[in-house]
């Protein structure tokens, strides 16, 4: 699904998470977290569940939960493949 950013979105990313369990609840709560926590870099934050979207994670060769991708800005698309709750590292794979 190609995705546009807005002007006032700097990074669009993509969250990929299995439904309400424990790693996926943490995962979105670190990833407000650090979308709040740097207010002069926009974020967009888009959470896909997997279970209710599985053809989103399928076309996205998701193979672990939680996932998180970078889809704007910049081609081809680049995930974090960092433990989502080392929010250092996370902010360093975003930039």
């Amino acid at each position: 699904m190609p995705v546009t950013p807005s002007a006032s979105v700097g990074c669009i990313l993509r969250l990929y998470v299995a439904g309400a369990s424990p790693s996926s609840a943490r995962a979105v709560e670190v990833m407000r977290a650090i979308c709040d926590d740097h207010p002069g870099e926009p974020y967009e934050l888009e959470v896909v569940d997997v279970y209710q979207q599985p053809l989103l994670a399928l076309q996205a060769r998701v193979m672990t939960i939680p996932t998180l991708v970078r889809v704007s800005p910049g081609r081809p698309p680049r995930r974090i493949l960092v433990h989502l709750s080392d929010k250092a590292r996370v902010v360093l794979g975003l930039s």
